[in-house]
């Protein structure tokens, strides 16, 4: 598990949306700084897209385990 996962693992699911609303707003402004010839490391975008799935799919995972346990209640 890598040190990114293990960091996201750490946040409810609510602190998860935010972090993945805060993603979306930074990769929206990479795209545009690289449209712009501003950025510096075009890499970065595809580690924040990286980063938005893997909050997406924990984000998922946690609402999955939700619904089972509201189903045995």
């Amino acid at each position: 598990m890598s040190k990114l996962t293990k960091d996201l693992l750490k946040l409810s699911p609510e602190e998860l949306e935010t972090r993945i609303t805060e993603l979306r707003v930074q990769l929206v402004e990479q795209k545009r700084a690289r449209a712009a010839g501003e950025l510096a490391n075009p890499h970065a975008i595809k580690k924040t897209r990286r980063e938005i799935a893997v909050a997406l799919t924990l984000l998922s995972g946690s609402e999955e385990n939700a619904a089972e346990e509201e189903k045995e209640a």
